[in-house]
């Protein structure tokens, strides 16, 4: 049984005259801004029953039923069932593997099961309330109005999965490997999806839609050396994924919608394309002096500022607004002689190709050290940090690569535009950058004293350990750091200056007596 309860009070008060009190008496305070209490409660209720059978220490069998409540959907739809079942073979314990000492260990595993997803806002179902203030006899008066539409019909999310799985190990399992096959379809996904404005409502929480996942998983770990009191071990996984939005229903896609002062319009939910998928413009450099045109007095003592620019007639117009040199120039995808919403099209993807790590251990007599690296490869990250480094607004900060190439009319680059030319609103493939990168994820170093050593001072163990972390990444990325997790899982992939993984070193001592 769980039960989440929040409540919230927020009143805002200013103007204070005399701050000696502080939050100890608002009272003193001239201006009430904001005032607002609000609560949210919803319950889950969950059964569970497993099964597990063995026969002959061989054939393994487990099955599993669990039931899900939630007061999260309406009546009728509050109780979801989610089946599921395993069966594994130790192989290598049959009789026809007995002579073939090479294999030590052989299991084959197959598994298929569901699972359910209730992670929207409590009351969603239903039809809310929220105030509404109208005139009156030349007065505000308060009253109520819809603030969202119920969808009585909204259910479970629903994850169906698929495993198929081998475990080998080979001369006494010096060397492992586990692979696994997965394949995932996930239906009735709990979107918040856009509706005909006739509606009166932007958009509605409804089920729709199905996305696919499948990939494989790889683990081997190898004894590569065990003599002369020197052992070194090595561990290595990798990791494909790929995943494709097969359905949304009647729509096309669905909008990715940020919020913060930053670009809100940068990615979509596109059938037949992964999620993370990022969605603007080709950005296609720098407008040179070349590309126009001035009016007027074409006295070349006239201040490049001052002239008034037109482009040469070869060049694609745009929409809205006026490009100048210096200004950030994008492709015209469908050749039509016009830029504008026509022409955005997929410009990276979060997903990686692969991901993993690898891990080296080696331990002679005392000591041991261990040595792990990490890595992404293959996907794209939308560097939404040049918004505020690269010179959008002349009062904001700009890093050094920016500040020392981009465009004037005495350093006239195509890479970077001018001050002041960072398009705010218009998301392109100028802020997507290679995300890939390996890094030196941990590295650490023991001794255990010996115990002749420490016997006389009535100690059992001694170990130092010294352990750093985050020591070196090596990646293409401009930005702090290219490990993002974006909180939204529609658009992983964004990058607003989040806040870089710090190198560490920590040294302890463990002591028993």
């Amino acid at each position: 049984m769980f039960q989440y309860n929040w409540e919230d009070f927020r009143n805002t008060i200013g103007n204070f005259e005399d701050e000696t009190t502080g939050v100890n008496d608002i009272s003193k305070g001239t201006t009430l801004s904001e005032y607002r209490t609000s609560r949210n409660r919803n319950k889950r209720l969950s059964y569970l029953t497993r099964v597990n059978y063995t026969l002959f220490d061989r054939y393994l069998i487990t099955a599993s039923i669990r039931a899900d409540g939630s007061d999260k959907f309406g009546p009728g739809n509050r109780w979801g069932y989610f089946p599921s079942a395993a069966v594994a073979w130790r192989v290598s314990d049959e009789a026809f593997l007995a002579n073939i000492r090479t294999v030590s260990n052989l299991k084959v595993r197959l598994s298929y099961g569901a699972s359910g997803n209730e992670r929207i806002p409590p009351y969603t179902y239903l039809a809310q309330l929220g105030p509404a203030y109208y005139a009156s006899n030349d007065a505000i008066t308060f009253g109520l109005a819809p603030s969202s539409l119920e969808n009585s019909n909204l259910k479970w999310e629903i994850t169906n999965q698929f495993d198929a799985g081998i475990d080998l190990g080979l001369i006494k399992d010096r060397v492992t490997f586990t692979f696994d096959y997965y394949k995932k379809i996930t239906r009735d996904l709990l979107l918040d999806a856009p509706i005909p404005s006739q509606s009166g409502f932007n958009s509605q929480f409804q089920n729709i839609g199905r996305i696919d996942n499948q990939g494989v998983e790889l683990q081997i770990s190898s004894v590569n050396m065990d003599k002369n009191n020197f052992r070194w071990k090595t561990d290595f996984n990798i990791t494909f994924n790929r995943n494709k939005v097969v359905n949304l229903g009647e729509a096309d896609f669905i909008p990715v919608t940020t919020f913060g002062g930053w670009q809100t319009d940068i990615a979509r939910v596109i059938v037949g394309q992964p999620i993370g998928t990022m969605y603007g413009y080709d950005y296609a450099g720098v407008y040179q002096i070349d590309d126009f045109t001035w009016q007027g007095d074409s006295d070349p003592g006239i201040a490049h500022e001052d002239r008034t620019y037109v482009l040469k007639d070869d060049r694609p117009v745009y929409e809205s607004g006026t490009p100048i040199p210096g200004g950030m120039k994008y492709s015209d995808i469908n050749e039509d002689g016009l830029i504008n919403d026509d022409d955005r099209q997929v410009i990276g993807q979060s997903n990686p190709v692969h991901f993993g790590g690898l891990n080296n251990t080696f331990s002679y007599k005392n000591f041991d050290l261990s040595v792990f690296f990490q890595w992404t490869y293959g996907n794209d990250l939308y560097n939404a940090g040049k918004l505020r480094l690269n010179g959008n607004r002349l009062w904001m900060n700009i890093s050094q690569d920016y500040f020392e190439n981009h465009w004037t009319p005495e350093n006239p680059g195509n890479e970077y535009p001018a001050y002041g030319s960072v398009d705010q609103n218009v998301p392109s493939s100028y802020f997507v950058e290679d995300g890939s990168f390996l890094r030196l994820k941990t590295v650490s170093l023991g001794f255990r004293v010996p115990k002749r050593v420490i016997k006389k001072m009535g100690i059992s163990t001694m170990r130092f350990n010294l352990i750093a972390n985050n020591l070196l990444t090596w990646t293409t990325y401009t930005g702090w750091d290219p490990e993002v997790n974006y909180s939204d899982p529609l658009i992983s992939g964004l990058d607003r200056i989040s806040y870089p993984r710090a190198r560490s070193y920590t040294f302890s001592v463990n002591v028993t007596f």
